[in-house]
């Protein structure tokens, strides 16, 4: 049972060093280290870590520009909350135009006709 553990946390880690090994470029300008670096160059020999780079786009570490973590995370979450923003007023505008039209299909007559010449540019015939 013991060496089924030691197998799967072996296998956990070079699996966890192996994705940083190729995600190192994106997130850092810092000299990557030495073992991090023999992971890269061993996993970059086989054909799946070459997909794998050129997935990520990091199979030139020296051309790669690392991302912003923080300007990242600010852009998505300004997009998220515009996004929000949006479907509040949406809601708020459907539920206000609701209203109002209900409002209106409750006035007598004569009021609705004071609405109406209010609004409209020429009044409306029923």
């Amino acid at each position: 049972m013991q060496l089924f553990q030691f197998i799967g946390a072996a296998l956990g880690s070079f699996v966890v060093v192996s994705v940083v090994s190729l995600v190192w470029p994106l997130v850092t300008t810092a000299p990557m280290p030495a073992t991090v670096q023999t992971v890269r160059d061993i996993l970059m020999q086989t054909s799946a870590g070459k997909e794998a780079s050129v997935v990520l786009g990091v199979e030139d570490p020296t051309t790669v520009t690392p991302v912003n973590v923080q300007e990242f995370v600010s852009k998505k979450a300004t997009a998220i909350l515009g996004a929000a923003e949006n479907t509040v007023k949406q809601t708020v505008t459907t539920a206000v135009i609701t209203q109002v039209l209900t409002r209106f299909q409750e006035l007598p007559d004569d009021q609705k006709q004071v609405v109406r010449e209010s609004i409209c540019i020429t009044p409306m015939v029923e």
